[in-house]
């Protein structure tokens, strides 16, 4: 058992060897950000987006605007 003051990121940078396959799912699923302005963002824009004069579009299309949405002037023009 660990404490709860050891950075769990540290632990399996010293297993990585001892358990490959772990270590990168380790990796994956303690970088998640803590914090929901990323999802307060997308609900917003969603918002925008899914108005009265848009109140027919489908769920595949209004997931295809709001990814589009997330691009840059300069990735879109580059």
């Amino acid at each position: 058992m660990t404490s709860l003051s050891v950075d769990p990121l540290e632990q399996w940078e010293d297993m990585k060897n001892v358990f490959p396959l772990l270590y990168k799912q380790a990796r994956i699923n303690f970088s998640v950000v803590a914090s929901s302005v990323p999802c307060e963002r997308l609900f917003l824009k969603a918002g925008a987006t899914m108005n009265q004069a848009r109140n027919r579009l489908t769920s595949s299309r209004m997931e295809k605007l709001l990814f589009m949405a997330d691009f840059s002037e300069d990735e879109w023009f580059s």
